[in-house]
């Protein structure tokens, strides 16, 4: 990567970061929320049973697989010609709608199986089973708007647009926030509980069509439209699929791991179900901010430099994304594993979530985190792949985390609970990890695909990291003893930060170099 190059990346990651962090922390208040008027208990383990389902379908087949199939043939297209790639873009979005709605149909028509599948535990309790069941009918045709919306951020994306698309999905969590505000100020207060969850699973359904109508205007300008033909009729459509169905595997491999453990929770003690899920929210937060984020810009930029034979340049994006990726997900690690119980306690422990539910949570959290370099690198990992249209590897790789997860959950769930489920998860994420940098690697037979200049850099980020996570743990002790938890929590993570930059600054960190610059020159 150039010098002209590196600033505009590090501009569209962090501009797609920036849209990230408002959505995620959006995401927190909504489920904050969620569970301070349903509580951690049977209602939001069906909520989050029943969301699960959706939200596999909505990250595989909507914003997953579309985007890995999409952007690579679309870039290329669009190459050519602008009228291509209209062409093209009018193909792939009525034949992905068109599956949606058929998919969306088959999982209404399903829906008992599909609950007794991911949340077979609920058979125990017949209410609780039926409640998940009608969830799931209510929330499925949020698929149907999430994947129209998956196509138009393609699009933008291979326009280089990046800020509103990640921004959208962010009308989902203010639609909610304000029916639960509506709610705690007594709206509908006549109402069953159980009533005005359903309301919730109907709202946040909808809410996928106004995410649509915000990211209409954007194609307008980029010169996108629909023209209504037979998508068969393009050429590229058929590549396309075949490189969206083993797509969803590999992609689904996340939402898949979620789902098995969803399976094993629905046995376990009540608010098993909601402590993985809000764990997996605390652990997606870093995730999304730089490795997402970087992976979503990369993807481009990786289809170029395949298409111009730049080798050495897709080296140089791919070790870019690499090390911003490490640079946060690190620390991260560290910060998480110091203060999974205060993080979990000042973020959900209002309301009708208690203590206890804090502590499983935590526990759960705790494992979770240690698979998250892991995840990040492997979504760097296979947004190299995309581009290069090879997911052979990617799909050996899903099937062998797939099988392991399943046997660490069996092994570890009885003496664990909850905690085994995600320390399989973490385990199987690290596994894969080391097994695609091997096989890009080899790839790259002659130069490598890591460069000196990249494991120097974890020589320093990694003891930064764990000096860092030393200190969190040591001051929230301290300040716990003269204030509060959330004031303790805020304050640590806060220093934290500052140490670990300021750590980086010591090392002659560059990427951090790099980062200010960006964020000064955007001001």
């Amino acid at each position: 990567m150039d010098r002209k190059s590196t600033p505009i990346f590090i501009k569209n990651v962090l501009g797609f970061s920036l849209a990230t962090l408002i959505s995620k922390i959006l995401g927190f208040a909504r489920d904050a929320m969620i569970v301070f008027i349903f509580g951690g208990g049977k209602l939001s383990d069906a909520y989050y049973a029943a969301f699960r389902i959706t939200n596999l379908l909505r990250r595989t087949v909507g914003e997953g697989a579309l985007n890995a199939s999409i952007v690579p043939i679309l870039a290329k297209e669009k190459a050519e010609s602008h009228e291509k790639a209209v062409n093209f873009f009018s193909a792939i979005l009525i034949f992905s709608v068109g599956i949606s709605i058929v998919l969306c149909a088959l999982a209404i028509i399903f829906r008992y199986e599909l609950v007794k599948l991911i949340s077979y535990g609920f058979l125990k309790d017949t209410a609780q089973y039926e409640l998940t069941v009608f969830l799931t009918a209510i929330l499925m045709p949020h698929i149907i708007f999430v994947t129209l919306a998956a196509v138009f951020q393609s699009a933008l994306n291979v326009s280089k647009k990046f800020f509103a698309p990640a921004l959208a999905p962010a009308i989902f969590s203010i639609i909610i926030i304000g029916y639960l505000t509506a709610l705690n100020l007594g709206f509908l207060s006549a109402l069953e509980l159980e009533k005005k969850l359903l309301l919730l699973a109907a709202i946040a359904s909808l809410s996928g069509l106004i995410q649509c109508i915000a990211l209409f205007p954007l194609l307008k300008k980029e010169l996108y439209f629909i023209k209504w033909i037979n998508p068969f009729k393009n050429p590229k459509i058929i590549p396309a699929i075949a490189m969206m169905a083993p797509a969803v595997l590999s992609i689904a491999q996340d939402q898949i791991a979620m789902f098995i453990n969803t399976i094993f929770a629905s046995f376990m003690e009540s608010g098993s179900v909601t402590a993985i899920y809000n764990s997996a929210r605390i652990i997606h937060f870093p995730l999304a901010l730089f490795a997402v984020s970087a992976a979503q810009v990369a993807l481009p930029d990786f289809s170029k430099n395949l298409l111009l034979h730049e080798k050495k340049e897709f080296k140089k994006t791919f070790n870019f994304s690499v090390k911003l990726t490490v640079m946060i997900l690190a620390p991260a690690t560290a910060g998480i594993l110091a203060l999974a119980l205060p993080i979990v306690r000042t973020l959900f422990e209002h309301g009708q979530f208690s203590h206890q539910q804090s502590q499983l949570t935590a526990e759960v959290l705790f494992f979770f985190s240690i698979g998250l370099l892991g995840y990040g690198i492997n979504k760097i990992v296979s947004a190299a792949y995309y581009a290069a249209g090879d997911i052979k590897f990617i799909l050996k790789i899903t099937a062998f985390q797939m099988i392991l997860n399943t046997a660490l959950c069996f092994l570890f769930a009885k003496n664990m609970g909850a905690g085994g489920l995600t320390l399989a998860t973490s385990i199987t994420s690290l596994l894969a990890a080391a097994l695609f940098l091997k096989a890009l690697n080899k790839k790259f037979s002659g130069m490598g695909i890591i460069e000196k200049n990249t494991l120097i850099f974890l020589g320093k980020i990694i003891p930064a990291s764990l000096f860092m996570g030393i200190f969190a743990k040591y001051l929230n002790s301290f300040m716990l003893l003269s204030t509060g938890h959330i004031p303790a929590t805020l304050i640590t993570i806060v220093s934290s930060i500052l140490i670990y930059f300021t750590l980086l600054r010591f090392f002659n960190v560059q990427e951090r170099n790099s980062i200010l610059k960006a964020i000064k020159k955007n001001k």
